[in-house]
């Protein structure tokens, strides 16, 4: 940068200041991650004169900017975005009774466009819950009031049973049966006590497969979830 660039002359005056900055805080995370992320001079993207150039040429000293993120930043942060999320994925999620990574062993990112034309506009309530719920494992009553989200409720508002994880509302719960009926894949639900818990999680939230199989599953677990909170909140 020139000089007289403001952003230089402010990270010159953070870089300067006796307390820790965001400057200082980059930094640190740029020498903590493995590999390092080198600084744009160390990592070479461009010749010296190239560089040099680019002090009065706005255009090269884009282009250095945006090789210097595609090919130096963003593949060391996608190294530790992966490592953080091998650690994310594999805790147990307390209201499931697995990790994040036994539903989806394969990691990708959830077409929601694909549930256009297949879930309903005044169902995409139920797509956050079944969102919060296939990550979290919790009752997510931070969607329904001030609150934080919680691994269990004292007991169920439909059918009694007390100390009720968020699973309880779609395997177990006789309050909620009447969602599943007509929808083939739910079957499993009436077994559940026979040990087929693990399956029909898996059914539940297992990676995306197509439209209209995601939106019913969608809206079931939303919808059973939501029939409780509700009721557990009057």
């Amino acid at each position: 940068m020139p000089p007289q660039h403001p952003t230089k002359l402010m990270m010159e005056c953070a870089l300067a200041l006796p307390g820790g900055t965001w400057v200082h805080a980059v930094l640190r995370f740029m020498h903590s991650t493995q590999p390092p992320i080198p600084s744009l001079l160390e990592a070479q993207v461009c010749p010296a004169e190239i560089l040099a150039s680019a002090l009065n040429d706005k255009n090269i000293a884009r282009n250095i900017v945006r090789k210097y993120r595609m090919q130096v930043v963003q593949p060391r942060l996608a190294i530790v975005d992966d490592k953080e999320y091998e650690v994310a994925a594999t805790k147990v999620l307390p209201g499931l009774g697995c990790s994040y990574q036994d539903l989806c062993p394969i990691r990708t990112n959830h077409a929601w466009f694909d549930l256009v034309g297949y879930l309903p506009p005044t169902a995409w309530d139920t797509a956050k819950i079944w969102n919060f719920v296939r990550m979290t494992g919790l009752w997510p009553l931070s969607l329904f009031i001030q609150s934080e989200p919680v691994p269990n409720l004292s007991v169920c508002p439909l059918c009694g049973q007390t100390s009720i994880q968020v699973k309880h509302a779609f395997i177990q719960c006789s309050g909620t049966a009447d969602l599943a009926l007509g929808t083939p894949f739910l079957a499993s639900r009436d077994a559940s006590n026979c040990g087929t818990d693990d399956i029909l999680l898996s059914m539940l939230f297992h990676s995306s497969t197509e439209g209209a199989f995601d939106a019913a599953r969608v809206e079931y677990v939303g919808r059973a979830v939501q029939r409780i909170l509700l009721s557990h909140l009057m």
